[in-house]
């Protein structure tokens, strides 16, 4: 499996979302992002995550009124669908980022993935190269006994 199949359905919401909406959101989809347009149709121009309202309501931001426009203009660090582990492991390490949107080759966002996901995706590639390894010992031949 690659990444593209474990990348989540990317939620996009406008930038008047309050920190509330986007937080029950959040948690009513059990998601730990969330994309950001200007408009309904318009470029993603942000993201957020669920530790960034944390931090929004930490500094004294109500809820129920503070909006997600302070997260507009945040460049979204992004990866064609086709990258692989290591490519977007390098972007997130490069930019400090968990979270990868990915593009298709019109620059629409198609997916979005987790450091999370990276590592299921490497531990599962572990795995087949172990039971690939087990096989081998299976199918050896046994050493020719010296004595015979």
């Amino acid at each position: 499996m690659g990444l593209s199949q474990l990348a989540v359905t990317v939620r996009i919401v406008p930038s008047d979302t309050t920190l509330e909406q986007a937080a029950r959101q959040m948690m009513s989809e059990s998601i730990g992002s969330l994309l950001i347009r200007e408009d309904a149709d318009g470029p993603v121009r942000g993201i957020v995550t669920d530790r960034d309202i944390v931090k929004q309501i930490a500094a004294g931001l109500d809820p129920k009124t503070a909006t997600l426009e302070p997260f507009v203009g945040v460049l979204v660090h992004t990866a064609p669908e086709g990258a692989s582990a290591g490519e977007i492991t390098r972007t997130m390490r490069q930019h400090g980022v968990r979270r990868i949107p990915l593009v298709n080759d019109e620059g629409d966002v198609t997916g979005l993935v987790s450091l999370d996901d990276v590592l299921l995706e490497l531990g599962q590639q572990l795995f087949d190269l172990s039971r690939a390894i087990h096989a081998e010992f299976h199918h050896e031949a046994p050493a020719p006994d010296p004595d015979e």
